[in-house]
């Protein structure tokens, strides 16, 4: 039977001859080979065509970039907690230290904590007021609310820039040292 592709239709036959009881037909349909539309005889595909391994291709490196980027961007974000994980205890070390620091008398300095260098600045950021006592009287100090600055090094590199706001004062008024009031 030809189909209307212009095929044999191979399976037609084949199911003839099974009703028919025909061994030698059955074997004759098996080994016949399917007639294309061209008229010539029909290619089995026996694996992949070229179009078909170029399109996989290109969805597997679509995915392999895809993995790519989010690696990437996990090992940049490590980095950048080992270097926080490396510079806090040292920041807050730092911190302690200058709080027991007047900007007032003093507004820049050096020290070092746990191997690392630490250097600071302070610089008044609001103008300076008298204190007032809690009944609205003049107090003895002058306060001043100053932002200090403090940069982290080990050796030339620097692990971090932070900043803080610290009070200055100085004592202004009342009794000097070692006077006494009777």
């Amino acid at each position: 039977m030809v189909s209307g592709s212009g095929t044999v239709n191979a399976a037609f036959f084949a199911g003839q001859c099974r009703e028919l009881g025909d061994a030698e037909g059955m074997a004759e349909a098996k080994s016949r080979k399917t007639w294309g539309r061209s008229g010539g005889l029909a290619k089995r595909a026996a694996g992949f065509s070229l179009l078909e391994t170029v399109v996989a291709l290109a969805i597997f490196a679509a995915g392999a970039m895809a993995l790519y980027g989010l690696f990437n961007t996990n090992l940049i974000a490590l980095g950048r907690v080992q270097a926080t994980a490396e510079q806090l205890p040292v920041a807050r070390s730092a911190i302690e230290v200058l709080a027991t620091v007047n900007p007032w008398r003093q507004s820049d300095g050096q020290f070092e904590v746990d191997g690392y260098r630490v250097t600071w600045t302070a610089e008044l950021m609001a103008p300076v007021r008298q204190g007032q006592t809690i009944a609205g009287m003049m107090a003895d100090f002058d306060f001043g609310l100053y932002e200090i600055e403090f940069v982290v090094a080990d050796g030339e590199r620097r692990l971090g820039v932070w900043r803080m706001r610290s009070v200055g004062y100085e004592r202004m008024r009342g009794l000097a040292p070692g006077e006494e009031i009777f």
